[in-house]
């Protein structure tokens, strides 16, 4: 079987072809046969308008998050005024008012030394 080999597509890697580089090549390939040429394949390049369509779609699902996150916040504290006038009534700390930190009232040492102390005064007649 006498067939004639040819290439018919040639695949590179790793080479930056600019366009034109593209176009001087696709030139003189073209020179030496007519029906040949050269194609570079760039990857997906989005037009402009799908750039800027995808900018301000970002940006109004931005707003639109921190629009929702605001309020649910602002309608969770208006949920939790009565909790917390509540709780102020009771000696927790005021709505509006803050707190210094945590202050237990007890602590493991103060009880050691409550022991000590009911159980030297019974020991004492």
């Amino acid at each position: 079987m006498d067939l004639p080999v040819s290439t018919v597509a040639m695949y590179v890697t790793g080479a930056r072809i600019s366009a034109t580089q593209q176009r001087d090549a696709s030139e003189a390939i073209g020179g030496v046969t007519p029906s040949s040429g050269m194609y570079v394949e760039r990857g997906y390049q989005p037009p402009d308008s799908t750039r800027i369509l995808l900018l301000i779609l970002g940006a109004l699902g931005a707003v639109l998050m921190l629009g929702g996150t605001i309020t649910t916040t602002f309608l969770a504290l208006s949920d939790a005024r009565p909790d917390l006038a509540t709780s102020g009534g009771g000696g927790g700390v005021a709505p509006g008012a803050r707190s210094p930190g945590p202050t237990p009232s007890w602590s493991p040492w103060s009880v050691a030394s409550w022991v000590r102390s009911s159980a030297s005064s019974r020991a004492s007649p």
